[in-house]
């Protein structure tokens, strides 16, 4: 019941926040501090709040998540296919386009972002792509719980959405799908995005991680092995010397 509770109010803070942005447009929303000299206005008082109900949310939620950890907690070397932080029937709402994530986004609405966007969100992937595990850094997204498995083995529309975002992600990543060829090339617009993803270090390394793991999860075999093949190429000519060989060996194993 309290995990339930915990979607419920994130999904309002989620909501709050983008009604604040949508009013006041022209202002950075929620910034973390404010001079106190100031004087608030509508705008800024309405930003403050918003920024103090997050942080005291996650003060909040954060001993009743780690108390649901330990309960719950398998043992060890065992697989997460049953503990999700977030009930099936709101993923799965999400993954239908018939709900929204815990931060109020819809499943179309972060697919029709831009690349920027994509690139700066940190949230998203965890809702668009999930795993057999947790997320360490968003604990309350969903995971691929046996429910969930099951639903996707059986429901077009749920395969057909996740397909659609792996499309999605391989445009962000210069990448497209060669009907011709029955594989994944790289676009035209390759050299721009690999800029972005294709640098020492990059966060984009573990979503790439992340995608081959849900893929083969849910049992879309050939765009797994597809995926595995460019990322083998471009490991070998543009990402010689700069994707390590440790980040293959997970990409690896994430398609075995």
């Amino acid at each position: 019941m309290h995990r339930l509770l915990q979607v419920e109010l994130l999904q309002f803070i989620g909501i709050f926040k983008r009604v604040m942005t949508k009013i006041y447009p022209k202002h950075p929303p929620f910034p973390e501090t404010v001079n106190a000299t100031s004087n608030w206005g509508p705008t800024e008082l309405c930003k403050k709040i918003t920024h103090l109900i997050s942080k005291l949310f996650t003060l909040i939620i954060s001993p009743f998540y780690q108390l649901s950890l330990s309960n719950s907690a398998p043992a060890m070397g065992a697989r997460v296919v049953s503990n999700t932080p977030c009930p099936n029937d709101l993923f799965l709402d999400f993954y239908r386009k018939i709900g929204c994530n815990s931060d109020g986004r819809t499943f179309e609405e972060i697919l029709n972002w831009d690349d920027a966007q994509l690139e700066r969100d940190h949230f998203f992937m965890q809702w668009l792509f999930p795993t057999l595990v947790p997320s360490k850094h968003n604990p309350i997204s969903p995971v691929l719980t046996e429910q969930a498995l099951h639903a996707f083995q059986n429901d077009l529309v749920l395969v057909g959405n996740l397909q659609d975002a792996f499309a999605r992600m391989l445009r962000f990543y210069g990448l497209w799908f060669d009907s011709s060829r029955g594989s994944i090339q790289r676009a035209p617009h390759f050299g721009l995005r690999q800029r972005v993803w294709l640098t020492p270090n990059n966060h984009n390394f573990m979503r790439i991680a992340r995608i081959l793991n849900c893929l083969n999860a849910i049992g879309l075999d050939h765009e797994l092995e597809m995926f595995k093949q460019i990322l083998e190429s471009i490991a070998a000519h543009e990402g010689k010397e700069i994707i390590p060989l440790d980040t293959l060996k997970i990409w690896r194993h994430a398609a075995l």
